[in-house]
């Protein structure tokens, strides 16, 4: 169940990737979905969780209807890419009972982000239609479901029976701690990743969406306001609706897919504000983005791979993780520490590559735009 989970998602999450990749202006919208990758979306990947199909569907829904839209002017793109939309939407929204919720979000945004003409242009096309039917039925499914097995009772927890009220504040109160789970909870959530992740992985978030909010207007900056409402906004109101019954049982990796989406949207944001102002960024700041990510996910890893082999108590050293194991993963500490160091580097190479290669294929094009006459 943990590979076929990892598999389902990987290949959503691959395919919002290759979605921005196809993307016009794509610098800043591929490193804003490499910054939204955090320890906590590749945990959930890999384990028997719904939140991890979240996620990746998302993700994968915005940026395909983005891609969608940008290439409404070309047939040839409208039945594999409205195939992608129509899948991911349709599993996000069987995924968990608010799933349809983050579903509409992300179409929401895709479509304030959408140049007009081209919202009009696929609105005639059948093949959106007939996508937006099967996604529609999907989610009449999930919401009967919902209905029927009155998916949101369950046990009491803390401050269960309080008013809405009261829950409401509670959650406003407790807003940035939910924050850690954006970027790691472990274990029991017992488990946090080194400060250093929090530190780089909301830094960047932050500075993401100031960016975004400062360099942007119009629409591009209504949709950035209204992604970060969403983001501080929803946990205290989706709370209060159960907190009678079922008390405060909010986790910070119930909203990851708004966190993800978010970052998604920033990067969105920041491009289009770099192609307005005819610029670029010095390629030596996506090189330090990458490069801090890389290290901070993979120390995340190691202490992580830590607290499975020897635990986390002050008398077990890092050394004991290879002299001293209380269990070991499949072939050994070493080969699972080597795996996940190479496939972070390859990674780090890959996204900072491809910026590269966008960045070298907008500046061409804006030198041809300054030398044709007028």
């Amino acid at each position: 169940m943990r590979l076929l989970n990892g598999l389902l998602c990987s290949v959503l999450l691959a395919a919002a990737f290759a979605a921005v990749a196809c993307l016009r202006a794509r610098r800043w919208g591929m490193t804003g979905l490499a910054v939204a990758m955090t320890p906590m979306v590749l945990f959930l990947n890999g384990a028997v969780n719904p939140n991890g199909l979240e996620v990746a569907g998302t993700a994968c829904v915005f940026a395909s209807l983005l891609l969608l839209f940008e290439r409404s002017n070309d047939p040839r793109w409208h039945v594999p890419v409205m195939a992608v939309v129509t899948i991911s939407g349709a599993l996000l929204a069987n995924a968990k009972p608010l799933a349809w919720m983050w579903l509409a979000i992300a179409v929401a945004a895709a479509l304030l982000l959408a140049p007009w003409p081209d919202v009009r242009r696929l609105l005639k096309r059948p093949v959106f239609w007939i996508g937006a039917g099967a996604i529609s039925v999907s989610v009449a499914c999930a919401v009967a479901w919902i209905i029927a097995v009155n998916a949101f009772e369950g046990i009491p927890f803390e401050a269960a029976g309080i008013t809405p009220a009261a829950g409401m504040e509670i959650m406003a109160d407790r807003t940035f701690d939910y924050f850690k789970g954006y970027v790691g909870q472990f274990g029991w959530l017992e488990v946090s990743p080194p400060l250093m992740a929090y530190t780089v992985w909301i830094g960047l978030a932050m500075a993401f969406g100031i960016g975004a909010f400062a360099l942007t207007q119009g629409r591009t900056r209504v949709t950035v306001t209204l992604a970060l409402i969403a983001l501080v906004g929803l946990p205290p109101v989706l709370q209060a609706q159960a907190v009678e019954s079922v008390g405060i049982v909010w986790q910070g990796r119930y909203l990851l897919a708004i966190f993800v989406l978010f970052l998604m949207i920033c990067g969105v944001a920041l491009d289009r504000a770099t192609v307005a102002a005819n610029g670029s960024f010095p390629p030596g700041i996506a090189k330090g983005v990458v490069l801090v990510l890389g290290i901070a996910a993979f120390w995340t890893f190691a202490l992580t791979l830590r607290r499975f082999v020897t635990g986390l108590a002050t008398d077990r050293l890092w050394g004991q993780m290879f002299s001293a194991p209380s269990w070991v993963p499949p072939g050994g500490v070493v080969l699972a520490l080597a795996v996940h160091a190479a496939l972070v580097v390859a990674a780090c190479v890959i996204i900072y590559r491809m910026y590269r290669a966008a960045s070298s294929s907008a500046e061409t094009g804006q030198a041809k735009a300054v030398s044709q006459p007028a």
